[in-house]
């Protein structure tokens, strides 16, 4: 058996909100660990809705909130995997209509986000199906709640 590769997990919380970082990080390593993503930091930005949509219109040119956006490193040269950023305010409101916890929608976010950074994507059908699948087997691992049609709800509330 190899020993697990290195990841450093970064988490600036600059919410005001108490998150429970560890959860988070365990949310990351279970998930690039079940991939067997290379190496390297992974960065998790807990933030304000108008940061996020500030990023969103800046890096994507959608001019509106979400609830998480990734951003691959596309390269190791400095040890990144990539960067999540999640509107805290836009996860709880989420989680409310969910009835679940705010550190339970942040914490499935944070998967969902590691799954983009091992590579996973979810613009057709059967990629979605697929990484759902996956995002609720490491909730379960994680003692999280799970939801075989998780989605950003949010986004169908406002299209």
């Amino acid at each position: 058996m190899e020993p697990p590769s290195y990841r450093n997990v970064v988490i600036l919380n600059s919410s005001g909100e108490n998150i429970d970082s560890r959860l988070l990080e365990r949310a990351v390593h279970e998930t690039l660990s079940r991939h067997e993503a290379a190496s390297g930091d992974v960065s998790i930005l807990l933030t304000s809705d108008d940061e996020v949509r500030d990023l969103n219109a800046r890096f994507r040119g959608i001019d509106e909130a979400t609830d998480v956006l990734t951003f691959p490193s596309g390269t190791d040269l400095f040890g990144s995997l990539g960067e999540i950023a999640i509107a805290t305010s836009y996860a709880a409101r989420q989680a409310a209509l969910r009835n679940w916890s705010a550190q339970e929608e942040i914490a499935h976010l944070v998967i969902h986000g590691s799954l983009h950074l091992a590579g996973l994507d979810d613009i057709e059908d059967d990629q979605r199906a697929a990484m759902l699948r996956e995002q609720n087997l490491i909730a379960g691992k994680l003692g999280l709640p799970q939801d075989p049609e998780w989605s950003s709800l949010l986004h169908e509330v406002h299209s």
